[in-house]
């Protein structure tokens, strides 16, 4: 029997979805064999990941048992790893711009609280909305997104001007090793996010435009068009696929997890960073 193009899309949704969790649990073993991740300065990636992996199992859910409650939680979870990427930025300007207050005011316990709270935030909305007001839904999950993601691009802009505000200020200020290494670590990790945060837009925009969509024609998902189900069902793989690119991203951008596959590679960039940063200032 031929499949469909539906099925097609609902094959799609689960095969990025069982490679984000393989992913993201890789990710997840490195955090845990790795101290230097284990640091607070790291702990909203350890969210996201653990966003992006709820968000994968709970597609995968959805697709084999379709019902309201996984429908709530993936988009929760979703939702979790927006407000993670937000996070990132808020964290890393209390850093820079207090840095003698910061480790007194961002305590582990502190992060612990914050992290829950996101989660529990971004699930009890979209259970409300799912179960109360489900066709208001189709509206509010694309603005609630595009807003975090505006909000974060403004946020990160706001971080990368304070940094080179410090930087500067450092340039005509005597030498403070500890304080360059700050900033351009928080710099390194911005940069990181900054990519995070576009692929993720550029993931995002397919499933608000469809979702936008359903809600003006009106009557819920499975009274469109069979054209519609098909497309949001591959937005919704466009989705996932951003949890299936971040573990890379991490790879690329973050010494620490690198050097759990290539040691000896990382050493030596490493090596030439500390030269080229001595050299410069």
């Amino acid at each position: 029997m031929a499949l469909g193009a539906l099925d097609i899309a609902t094959i799609a949704v689960e095969v990025v979805g069982g490679v984000a969790i393989a992913c993201n649990l890789v990710v997840i073993a490195v955090f845990a064999t790795t101290k230097p991740l284990r640091r607070k300065y790291y702990w909203f990636i350890l969210n996201l990941v653990l966003a992006d992996i709820a968000s994968a199992i709970l597609a995968i859910v959805q697709q084999v048992h379709p019902g309201k409650a996984p429908v709530a939680l993936v988009r929760g979870a979703a939702f979790t790893a927006e407000l993670s990427v937000l996070s990132v930025a808020l964290n890393h300007f209390l850093a820079i711009t207090m840095p003698s207050r910061y480790d007194a005011i961002v305590t582990r316990c502190r992060m612990v609280i914050y992290c829950f709270f996101i989660w529990a935030l971004s699930l009890s909305t979209f259970l409300v909305l799912t179960y109360v007001q489900e066709y208001t839904f189709w509206i509010v999950r694309p603005l609630l997104s595009l807003t975090v993601i505006l909000l974060t691009g403004i946020f990160y802009c706001v971080v990368f001007l304070t940094i080179k505000k410090y930087k500067q200020a450092q340039a005509s200020a005597p030498r403070d090793d500890q304080t360059g290494d700050r900033l351009l670590r928080t710099r390194q990790l911005m940069i990181t996010f900054t990519v995070i945060l576009i692929t993720s837009c550029v993931c995002q925009i397919p499933f608000c435009s469809v979702n936008i969509l359903i809600f003006f024609r009106g009557g819920g998902l499975w009274a469109q068009e069979y054209t519609i189900l098909v497309v949001h069902k591959w937005s919704v793989a466009a989705v996932l696929l951003s949890s299936v690119v971040n573990p890379f991203i991490y790879w690329l951008r973050l010494a620490e997890f690198r050097a759990k596959f290539c040691p000896k590679r990382v050493k030596a960039e490493t090596e030439l960073d500390t030269v080229n940063t001595q050299t410069h200032m």
